[in-house]
């Protein structure tokens, strides 16, 4: 399974945010039935963390919600 990021890239909200770090990638199996039978589709969604001040804040973000930080 082939995931847009890896963890230890620093990236950022779509919507816009702090730069956060990838800890965890958090694989979900969603088995898909086609014509052909069963087609497994795995969605990712990948924990982050970062900094508000001196306080340090995880949270969980879809793939799709995320981009690589400039």
């Amino acid at each position: 399974m082939d995931t847009k990021f890896k963890i230890g890239d620093i990236v950022v909200l779509k919507s816009g945010g702090p730069r956060m770090t990838i800890n965890k990638i958090i694989l979900k199996r969603n088995v898909v039935s086609n014509m052909r039978g069963f087609n497994d589709d795995f969605e990712g969604e990948y924990e982050c963390k970062w900094f508000e001040g001196n306080e340090g804040k995880t949270d969980s973000f879809q793939e799709n919600a995320l981009q690589l930080a400039e």
